[in-house]
Order: C-alpha cells, then sequence, then structure tokens
C-alpha cells in the first residue's frame, strides 16, 4: 500500500511530484501553510506594484508561480485532511 498522492499539477503524463502521507497531518499541514505563505507574499507584493513597474511576463510568471503554490497547498490540505479524518489515505 502506497502513501504517495500525485500532486494536481503534475505538468507531465506521468505522476512525478508527489505527496507522501507517511509524515503525518501536522507535517501536510505544516508544508501547505508554507505554500500558502508563499504565494499570499506573492500577491502582497502585486499589490504594491503598478503595471509600469513590471513587463507584463514578469506578472504572468508571478502569476505562475502563485498558481502552482496554491495548488499544492491545496493537494497537502486535502492529503492532511484525509489522514485527519481516516489515519491513512485510502486506496482504491
Amino acid at each position: 500500500m502506497s502513501n504517495l498522492i500525485p500532486l494536481t499539477l503534475n505538468p507531465t503524463y506521468a505522476s512525478v511530484l508527489l505527496v507522501d502521507t507517511t509524515p503525518g497531518f501536522a507535517a501536510l499541514v505544516d508544508c501547505a501553510e508554507h505554500r500558502l505563505t508563499a504565494a499570499y507574499g506573492l500577491v502582497d507584493s502585486l499589490t504594491c506594484m503598478t503595471t509600469k513597474d513590471a513587463a507584463s511576463q514578469d506578472l504572468l510568471n508571478v502569476a505562475e508561480v502563485v498558481r502552482i503554490l496554491l495548488a499544492d497547498a491545496t493537494d497537502l490540505y486535502k492529503a492532511a485532511r484525509t489522514v485527519g479524518l481516516y489515519g491513512e489515505v485510502p486506496h482504491g
């Protein structure tokens, strides 16, 4: 039985990036919060900018990073919730 869950935003046909649920609820939540805080920081920085301050490609790059961080945080919170409710990740 595997405790590995593929991340939603794996950019290839194969699941390369995985969440290991073995460390448990607290570790998963800590990792999710770290990504959420980083995404918040990037968005907060964007609110201080004007379109004159950054090139459009810079804004697209920041948006992509925020997207990935939020997707990872969501996956980690879902895994933590499952571990918290069931003690392990159900396998089908």
